[in-house]
């Protein structure tokens, strides 16, 4: 993730989110949330949470705890618990890093103390480490987790990185992957790369999360050394559904807090250059709106891909090159969801084993589908996701 940004420099908690399900369920399944409707949103400050809850995420976050330097574990874990305490009445959970100085230095008591102190809480959803193994420290993860698993193996570990690291395979509950495919090359190649094309999500030995991107250069005065941008609205929703096609069964969102200046500075163990954080909501209305639309999306498809298995009775018969697919048999008829991360509308064609019965829109059905026999053909604007349920033919 954009790591430089959400050191130091970070003044309030803040980002977005996404999402764990076997994460939880090593011990006992009765203190896991429900698995499929768990959607995080990075960089929540606590007066946030209310804001957050009702915009429909599960999961919050907060970079006020990973930055922080305290000597030992007593002032953190009251600080964190405050926040765990805040999350609990708003009805969410909390993805909480521990301070990276304590895991750089190999803090093993100062850590054991802190993860003692609050792995009883109700609010606490998983400890999460923001790719310090990815900046070149992965023997500290790798105590890390040994901690983790030997003092709270229910809630375990999340590791976040924007590469997949083949040390990394078997360490943790779980990966995170930040997934920003938005930038000046996409946008001049008329292309987004898709989740699987970012990431080696079939070599993985665990569950993963992918961060969606609702973060852009264009928001900040200064300098700033990324060259990501704004996200357009079907540009969110399409690396949404890529993500779930590639196997993400929960997502995160990052930020809530985003940063407005960016000063350039020369010691890379410094404060990051980005400040003046302001909320998302305030500071971009339309891209916070097109975030809350993708997470009435996402739950409902979470909801559903919880007990779904691979479809064998819908088979495409014709898709442009680039155009992503998934399909599951579940409870009430066949989950379709479709990527298109191009920047042209494209037609597709699916193929039913009998006929279909009414469709059950789960995005917009802005260009609707044609039907003959078994056959149906959609139009699919791009960049943009679709996803529907054909219901059972009466």
């Amino acid at each position: 993730m954009l790591r430089r940004m959400k050191r130091t420099g970070l003044q309030r908690p803040g980002a977005v989110a996404v999402v764990l399900w076997s994460l939880l369920c090593v011990h006992t399944a009765a203190a896991a949330p429900d698995p499929r409707l768990v959607l995080g949103l990075y960089s929540v400050p606590a007066e946030a949470c209310s804001l957050a809850a009702a915009a429909g995420f599960t999961v919050v976050h907060s970079y006020e705890f990973e930055n922080d330097a305290d000597a030992d574990a007593a002032p953190f874990i009251t600080r964190a618990r405050s926040y765990l305490d805040n999350a609990q009445r708003h009805g969410l959970h909390v993805l909480l890093g521990l301070p990276r100085n304590w895991i750089h230095e190999r803090k093993k008591n100062t850590l054991r103390d802190a993860i003692r102190g609050l792995r009883e809480h109700p609010a606490l959803l998983a400890w999460y480490e923001d790719e310090i193994a990815q900046n070149g420290d992965a023997g500290a993860v790798l105590e890390l987790d040994s901690v983790v698993r030997d003092q709270d193996a229910l809630h375990g570990l999340v590791i976040e990185e924007g590469r997949a690291d083949k040390a990394l395979r078997g360490v943790g509950r779980t990966r995170m992957f930040t997934y920003y495919p938005v930038s000046k090359d996409s946008r001049h190649s008329a292309r987004l790369q898709t989740c699987a094309e970012r990431f080696p999500v079939e070599d993985l030995d665990v569950p993963f999360w992918p961060v969606l991107q609702a973060f852009g250069v264009d928001l900040i005065d200064g300098p700033a050394r990324h060259e990501l941008l704004i996200p357009a609205r079907g540009e969110l929703e399409g690396s949404l559904c890529s993500a779930l096609i590639a196997g993400a069964r929960g997502l995160y969102f990052y930020p809530y807090m985003h940063p407005t200046t960016f000063v350039a500075v020369k010691n890379a163990r410094a404060s990051s250059g980005y400040g003046n954080y302001k909320p998302l909501p305030a500071l971009a209305p339309e891209l916070w709106a097109a975030v809350c639309g993708c997470v009435q999306i996402a739950q409902p498809l979470l909801d559903r891909l919880a007990g779904a298995h691979a479809s064998q009775a819908l088979r495409v018969a014709r898709a442009p090159r680039g155009i992503e697919v998934g399909r599951w048999d579940t409870a009430d008829g066949t989950l379709v969801v479709i990527a298109n991360l191009a920047h042209t509308t494209c037609s597709v064609d699916l193929v039913c084993d009998a006929p279909a019965g009414d469709l059950e829109w789960i995005t917009s059905p802005e260009h609707g589908v044609q039907r003959d026999g078994t056959r149906l053909t959609l139009l699919v604007p791009g960049p943009s996701g679709v996803a529907f349920v054909i219901k059972p033919a009466r």
